[in-house]
């Protein structure tokens, strides 16, 4: 892909997301996001984050204004709160989207967008693995990292399948062998 972005953009492969804490009735969504700017005047912008739940309504959100200085990166760290969250789990992935929008007052300069699930994974000597507090055993397999006749490229509806087809088939964890 080529990127093409203004003078004021989110950098590529932005925002980053995790769910440091979680609980039944509360969610902290932390997202990173680091702004380009290239311009060598200091300038001031909104960054805008919505949360957005599985049944596509806004979950939570927040504004943060910015101060970015000339031909430089900026990192800008919001916490999110949603309330009753849809944990994310093998049997049933509820999926969140993440989207950021950059504003010089109402001009709109950028939009990225991005998909999480809100979980929490745990690794200890005694507990193994746990998803959500709930122990889970990994039942995985090592795959070739073609699609068969399809070659090498990747195009998402095939990896879907690929995904569909090992889950009926009982896996919940695969290795990709290049």
């Amino acid at each position: 892909y080529l990127y093409q972005g203004g003078k004021i953009r989110i950098d590529v492969d932005e925002p980053r997301i995790s769910t440091p804490e979680i609980s039944q009735e509360i969610a902290s969504v932390k997202v990173d996001t680091k702004i380009r700017y290239d311009e060598k005047t200091r300038k001031t912008i909104i960054l805008k984050t919505e949360i957005i739940d599985p049944d596509g309504n806004v979950a939570a959100g927040e504004s943060s204004r910015m101060t970015l200085f000339g031909q430089s990166e900026t990192m800008q760290t919001q916490r999110i709160y949603v309330r009753e969250p849809a944990l994310w789990s093998v049997d049933n992935p509820k999926l969140y989207q993440c989207k950021v929008t950059v504003y010089d007052g109402e001009t709109l300069l950028d939009t990225a967008q991005s998909t999480f699930g809100i979980r929490r994974l745990e690794l200890d000597p005694v507990n193994g693995l746990r998803l959500n507090g709930e122990k889970i055993l990994l039942r995985g397999g090592c795959i070739h990292h073609d699609n068969g006749p399809v070659g090498a490229a990747t195009f998402g509806r095939a990896e879907e399948r690929r995904i569909q087809l090992l889950k009926e088939a009982g896996f919940n964890s695969v290795r990709i062998a290049h």
